[in-house]
């Protein structure tokens, strides 16, 4: 599925997801194995889910202006 999705799709969209995988393995382990979270881990949560974002609000504009043009 992976290499579908790479395949057929541009990688800057592709780049959010590959940012989330090492987040929400973090967030697996502290929830089912009770792992312990310093404030490193917790600021670089935070700043790869800002990060994220920022990558798809700039996505929807990029797309929004090649709609128009």
């Amino acid at each position: 599925m992976w290499y579908r999705v790479i395949s057929s799709g541009e990688l800057i969209h592709l780049n959010g997801l590959t940012l989330l995988g090492s987040t929400f393995a973090t967030a697996l382990a502290f929830v089912v194995y009770r792992e312990s979270l310093d404030v490193r881990q917790l600021v670089g949560i935070v700043a790869t889910l800002v990060r994220v974002i920022m990558l798809g609000q700039r996505i929807g504009v990029t797309a929004a202006d090649h709609a128009v043009s």
